[in-house]
């Protein structure tokens, strides 16, 4: 099993949520691109890309995150609700990352 780039996986721990992502793309330090594999939660997964841009002495970070929920008649309805907490979830994320750089 490869530990960084592409092929990776990485297991994600987000406000009790778990998330198995394999590295699909690593152009450190500009871009990151990955795809869930596994979720209680159940999705289809197309593409996570994350975009890194110098910034004085920051960085911007433009995320995107491409998925389905397939389940049938109400997926359509569900999907809202999961974009809304998917936000939740990568905002903790970038805080949980931010503690860790500013320690």
């Amino acid at each position: 099993m490869v530990d960084t780039g592409v092929g990776a996986l990485r297991l994600v721990r987000i406000l009790g949520v778990a998330f198995v992502e394999e590295c699909v793309t690593y152009d450190r330090p500009h871009r990151f691109e990955y795809r869930v594999k596994k979720s209680i939660i159940p999705i289809q997964h197309k593409i996570g890309t994350m975009d890194f841009t110098a910034c004085g002495t920051a960085t911007d970070l433009h995320w995107v995150s491409s998925f389905e929920l397939p389940i049938p008649l109400i997926g359509w309805l569900l999907a809202p609700v999961l974009c809304h907490i998917f936000t939740i979830l990568f905002q903790e994320f970038l805080n949980q990352a931010k503690a860790i750089l500013v320690a």
